[in-house]
């Protein structure tokens, strides 16, 4: 059968391309949107421009006026980028009784803590770009500022363990009947690791910074 048959394979669009084919919908019916809510859905469609042009249709329906990143995140079930931010903050600060709270108000919001996990796995990567000179993907402004704020706050060696952390996680987070439970676990690995900066004083005769330390 397979002799018969034609194959034609497609290559995936980029969100740059995406967002601007998006542009040229909605100038063509004069809507207004924030080029960040482009985005969010460019990205979301990870590829398709047929996806994009369907959860663009569904925001639209979803409310009037102009579009925003904030209806897009409504409509999408994402989380907003200072609950990434807030977790990011307590490893930086070493508080591990933040994790608690945290985990909450994405329970309480009906957050999938699933892609919870795989965005802090974005956000980790592009950190580490950023640290070693290289230009992260195409993201929503917001997302960036929150990127370049967290390569200041977090050593790189730091990171990379914490993606390694991350990388054990994924499957018992998928897998597991309690995945609230796994998130918590992994977020307080992040928060008591030790830090790169403390091993570093340790090895030229320094005390390291205990965890939850100012």
């Amino acid at each position: 059968v397979m002799s018969r048959l034609q194959r034609f394979d497609f290559r995936r669009i980029g969100p740059a391309a995406i967002r601007d084919r998006l542009r040229q919908v909605l100038d063509i019916e004069g809507v207004e949107a924030e080029d960040d809510a482009l985005l969010i859905i460019a990205r979301h469609a990870d590829g398709g421009m047929r996806d994009a042009l369907s959860v663009l249709d569904q925001c639209l329906s979803f409310g009037e006026g102009p579009l925003t990143a904030a209806r897009v995140r409504e409509v999408l079930g994402l989380v907003d980028d200072e609950v990434f931010g807030a977790i990011l903050d307590l490893v930086a600060a070493r508080d591990p009784g933040a994790v608690f709270p945290a985990v909450d108000r994405l329970d309480a919001a009906g957050a999938d803590l699933v892609e919870i996990a795989g965005g802090l796995a974005e956000l980790l990567r592009a950190i580490l770009m950023v640290q070693y000179g290289a230009e992260p993907p195409l993201m929503a402004e917001s997302t960036r500022q929150l990127v370049d704020r967290a390569a200041k706050a977090h050593a790189s060696e730091d990171v990379v363990r914490m993606l390694k952390l991350l990388g054990e996680a994924e499957q018992p987070l998928r897998r597991s009947a309690n995945p609230r439970l796994v998130l918590e676990t992994l977020l307080l690995r992040w928060a008591l690791m030790d830090r790169a900066a403390d091993l570093k004083a340790l090895l030229e005769g320094g005390a390291p910074q205990p965890a939850g330390s100012a």
